[in-house]
């Protein structure tokens, strides 16, 4: 972060721009945790647990991709636990960093919300996915390699599905029910990688 209201964030500065842009203000504590998460691991400590499970079948509704029913991620995340076996740590090493991610999705649908980009009922879906996620829930569905290569696309829509597949549930909907929810379209709106 360098000095007033002006972000340095390479994944994640236009999201900034379009934030700041919409009135926003980094300076509240949440802000700042989130910017010092998002801009460097350094933060992290503990363990490596071991390395995720490589899912093995792609039979099954589309969305799903892998062998367990109880999974919340989807078919991106399947395909980069296929290709990105890399130093076996798992993003779900790292709470704080889940959270993170969990904190900007937020932050991005609120504000493509309030501009009538998005649904209410979508936003509303969001936040409830984001609240379980900050009361420590759904953790063990972040199972990306910590260095999954692809510009951080694999951990972005990780965080996409599963906060899609849950928001669906808790809002009385089935995983994989995009029509009400989506993890592209929904929870990646108005962002993109430079």
């Amino acid at each position: 972060m360098r000095g007033s209201g002006s972000l340095s964030v390479s994944a994640g500065g236009h999201f900034w721009r379009m934030f700041l842009a919409a009135g926003g203000s980094p300076t509240g504590s949440h802000w700042t945790l989130i910017v010092a998460l998002a801009s460097s691991p350094a933060w992290a400590q503990g363990q490596p647990r071991p390395p995720p499970q490589r899912p093995h079948g792609r039979e099954g509704p589309s969305w799903r991709k892998t062998d367990s029913a109880d999974a919340y991620y989807g078919v991106q995340t399947a395909r980069a636990l296929e290709n990105f076996q890399l130093s076996g740590v798992p993003i779900n090493h790292y709470p704080g960093f889940i959270e993170a991610w969990a904190m900007v999705k937020l932050a991005a649908a609120r504000a493509n919300t309030d501009v009538g980009a998005m649904k209410p009922e979508r936003l509303a879906a969001i936040e409830k996915a984001t609240q379980a996620l900050l009361d420590g829930k759904y953790h063990d569905q972040f199972k990306v390699d910590w260095y999954q290569g692809g510009a951080g696309t694999s951990t972005n829509m990780n965080a996409n599905e599963v906060l899609a597949n849950v928001g669906l549930e808790l809002t009385g909907h089935k995983k994989g029910e995009y029509q009400y929810l989506e993890p592209h379209d929904d929870l990646n709106m108005s962002q993109f990688h430079q």
